[in-house]
């Protein structure tokens, strides 16, 4: 059986709030001035610590033990990723679009579960009931879509000076 979820985000919020019909179920809270991320479902709370010059790799660790979960490794351009939970369980996270609005979860090329939306609202379809696995690719997707955000947030202004500077 299909599950239909979503996830919005205030604007004046960091938190990304996941709902279940009209009843929250979970969020995602970015951590102000750290990279690291606290999300919880269904009442588990687990910390996504990134790691790495470009932030390519993702430690996922339950709050409170700090025990480790598992990892997100992202490819060099972030559009695909590995998620390989210390259970024994892997996974192939990919970027359905150049924009980064729509991601799908796999596992031995079977689809599992599809996110589409924005930095703002999302919706997620899925028929695994998977919790942390679900969690895990709304964090990916949002992480990736605010590091689009940095890079052109960073990338106009200088584009903006070169071609000042080279029309001169």
């Amino acid at each position: 059986m299909e599950t239909k979820l979503h996830w919005q985000k205030k604007w004046y919020e960091s938190q990304y709030q996941l709902f279940l019909g009209n009843e929250q179920i979970g969020e995602i809270s970015p951590i102000a001035f750290s990279s690291k991320t606290i999300a919880c479902i269904d009442g588990n709370k687990y910390i996504f610590r990134p790691s790495g010059i470009l932030l390519n790799k993702v430690h996922i660790l339950k709050a409170g033990t700090q025990d480790h979960l598992g990892n997100i490794r992202f490819s060099r351009f972030g559009t695909r990723a590995s998620i390989i939970l210390d259970i024994g369980e892997a996974y192939n996270l990919r970027c359905a679009n150049i924009l980064t609005l729509k991601w799908k979860i796999y596992q031995q090329k079977k689809e599992l579960i599809n996110y589409s939306g924005n930095n703002t609202s999302g919706n997620i379809s899925t028929a695994v009931p998977h919790k942390l696995l679900l969690l895990t690719g709304l964090y990916a997707s949002i992480f990736q879509w605010r590091k689009f955000i940095f890079l052109i947030i960073v990338f106009i202004p200088i584009i903006v000076i070169l071609g000042r500077t080279l029309h001169y």
